[in-house]
């Protein structure tokens, strides 16, 4: 297993991950993708990228191949490039990596080879996307936000409405939507890849370098990265109420010149990298101060403490909302750390136990999904009656799916065939004899009865008209309630993963994070 260190924050190696997860379409899957691969046990190695892959979905292999086939390999794959971890994009002359900063270099390909250690990780590109993607879905959000405001920036200043009012009050909106998107690069929420491509276009661009950067702070509660958001909230809440507050917006443009040009300097100073975000509310601050040559209006004290006013009510609920997503990312790293010990394979195992009498199960006409020489066993003990077997039933179900040439599902049951009162019995005998007599159709049961949830009368109505008598099958129920009462099973459901009891602290889902130490346990046993 190779380990990958490095000493940055630890969502930071997401970078090159989701880059590399867009540049080969699947960025549907980074959620499940960060997700799991932040709770990995093994989070950061190479295996805990390789291991999570698989659990998503995406075919992928991770080896050392010599430098003379560097030529052969895809367009994109991630690497290791004199300790750092990379993303390598290929072209016939040149290579661009990409670096845990979003740093992008580019170099000759013998220049690349020369330093490189030959490790690469490479995965099957996705054929299959969908045409509507999150990036459409946010810009016809956008879209329709601004003609929301735009509406009623109109009707409430029709009278007074003119071009450098309407650009004004575009360049705020412009200014906004800039603001959010460094604050999801500051919280690490920027999954936006064409974002993503001009934040990083040159070695010497960097927008998460910046925005995240100690230079950055005001005060312990403010930054930089808050006053594009807050100073153009403000802007847009005041051209609503009068367009003509854009000319105070324009002033206190004109007065932040100074701190514009101390943003650049940090940046090309001190942090020595380029933000493309801040750069553009740089542009936008100066366009919006050029509207103060045009006005020879002396402003009112009534104007100036009406932008004051609105804009302490914006600071104080932007700080609200500020505070909560400290919280809120405090909270998820908080939670990934506590899932990443939940799924240590050695605390999943210790909380196993084994079940007495397994053997009796292989002599049960349970009912099978799957061929019977998988190696893992999924046995689920359920009730017609019980609303959490639904539950069960479906996990274990997409689980299979999942893992077809690993997995198999027995379903027993844990009913007293002896009890007259009980009107869930005929689903039990029916399922039994569909299950002996047309083994193709037993799925379709299943599924009516525990997804598709049909009523009963509805369920009998369409499954349960081929026979009267089902004495063998209540032979077969009365074994199972038998084995159940024998192991002191008086619950549904239970879940058995071979011969062991799942433990209940674990949801059925999560099994997928096991699946290669219970084949392990298999083998040994």
């Amino acid at each position: 297993m190779i380990q990958i260190c490095y000493k940055s924050n630890s969502k930071i190696m997401l970078n090159v991950l989701k880059r590399f997860l867009q540049l080969n379409k699947y960025s549907n899957l980074q959620s499940n993708f960060e997700d799991s691969f932040l709770s990995h046990p093994n989070y950061p190695s190479l295996y805990a990228i390789t291991d999570t892959l698989t659990l998503v979905g995406i075919e992928n292999i991770a080896a050392k191949v010599p430098k003379d086939q560097f030529l052969e390999l895809p367009a994109s794959f991630l690497s290791i490039y004199k300790d750092e971890f990379i993303l390598v994009e290929k072209t016939e002359h040149n290579v661009f990596i990409t670096n845990e900063n979003k740093e992008r270099k580019h170099y000759t390909h013998n220049t690349f080879v020369s330093d490189w250690d030959g490790i690469v990780l490479a995965i099957e590109g996705n054929l299959n996307q969908t045409k509507t993607s999150k990036i459409d879905n946010k810009f016809s959000k956008y879209v329709l936000l601004f003609s929301l405001l735009f509406i009623f920036y109109f009707f409430n200043n029709y009278q007074g409405l003119n071009l450098i009012g309407v650009l004004g009050f575009l360049l705020s909106f412009i200014g906004f939507l800039l603001g959010i998107l460094i604050v999801n690069e500051k919280y690490g929420n920027n999954d936006d890849p064409i974002v993503s491509k001009f934040c990083s276009f040159s070695e010497n661009t960097s927008c998460s370098s910046v925005i995240k950067s100690s230079s950055n702070l005001i005060a312990k509660w403010f930054d930089f990265s808050d006053l594009p958001i807050v100073f153009f909230s403000t802007s847009i809440v005041l051209q609503l109420m009068n367009e003509k507050f854009l000319l105070i917006v324009s002033l206190v443009s004109t007065i932040s010149l100074p701190l514009v040009a101390y943003s650049v300097w940090i940046q090309k100073v001190k942090i020595k990298k380029w933000c493309v975000l801040c750069l553009a509310i740089s542009i936008i601050m100066i366009l919006l101060s050029v509207i103060e040559l045009f006005n020879s209006t002396i402003y009112s004290v009534k104007v100036v403490s009406d932008f004051l006013v609105i804009g302490v009510i914006v600071l104080a609920i932007w700080i609200f909302i500020k505070s909560y997503l400290t919280k809120n990312d405090s909270l998820t790293k908080e939670n990934q750390n506590l899932k990443k010990f939940k799924r240590t394979p050695a605390i999943f195992t210790s909380l196993l136990k084994p079940i007495g009498h397994y053997d009796a199960i292989n002599y049960f006409n349970g009912i099978l999904i799957g061929e019977n020489y998988k190696p893992i066993n999924i046995t689920l003990i359920v009730s017609p009656s019980c609303s959490h077997c639904h539950t069960a039933y479906k996990e274990a179900l997409e689980l299979y799916k999942s893992f077809q040439d690993r997995i198999k599902i027995t379903i027993l049951f844990n009913v007293n065939p002896n009890n007259p009162n009980n009107n869930y019995l005929d689903v039990i005998f029916t399922l039994f004899y569909i299950n002996k007599k047309a083994q193709n159709t037993i799925l379709e049961a299943l599924n009516d009865w525990h997804i598709v949830r049909m009523k009963l009368d509805e369920w009998l109505l369409k499954w349960n008209n081929s026979v009267d008598d089902f004495e063998n099958e209540k032979i077969d129920l009365l074994q199972q309630y038998n084995w159940c009462q024998e192991n002191n099973l008086n619950f549904t459901p239970v879940t058995l993963v071979n011969d062991m009891i799942y433990p209940t602290d674990y949801s059925l889902k999560e099994l997928k994070y096991f699946i290669n130490e219970i084949e392990e346990i298999k083998q040994v046993v």
